[in-house]
């Protein structure tokens, strides 16, 4: 079995993250409320950059950067999003959630942008978030 790569999410990759998508929903309750385009979704506006994480092919994690509206702040255009972010409910105690942070960090870091973590108020706390990244 081949291991473990956080890459770049292609088109192709979308209707497994759908998959993975609903598995995480049925077990964490995330997201809160199920998208009616969950593809769609999962390419937010302001999408900069998408990953997700594979074990010998099996598509165990994903996450997104996205741009951030700040108003003109004083960090306006340097700030995006960590947004997207879950691992299977199998994956958990693996790093995924580590591996997908550690590499949006260190892109928006070349970038010289900085990273904020995307949270609705009210969600409840799944594996992907909570703890140590969803390990």
């Amino acid at each position: 079995m081949a291991p473990r790569t956080v890459r770049v999410r292609s088109a192709a990759d979308l209707p497994a993250c759908v998959r993975v998508l609903a598995d995480v929903h049925r077990a964490d309750g995330y997201p809160l409320n199920w998208p009616a385009h969950p593809s769609a979704w999962l390419s937010l506006a302001g999408l900069r950059n998408a990953w997700v994480a594979e074990d010998g092919g099996r598509l165990d994690g994903h996450a997104v950067l996205a741009d951030v509206d700040d108003d003109g702040g004083l960090l306006a255009g340097r700030l995006v999003a960590l947004s997207r972010l879950f691992v299977t409910p199998d994956a958990r105690g693996s790093v995924v959630g580590t591996a997908l942070v550690r590499t949006a960090v260190a892109v928006a870091g070349t970038q010289g942008l900085r990273v904020v973590l995307d949270v609705v108020e009210g969600t409840p706390p799944s594996g992907s978030t909570s703890g140590s990244a969803g390990d």
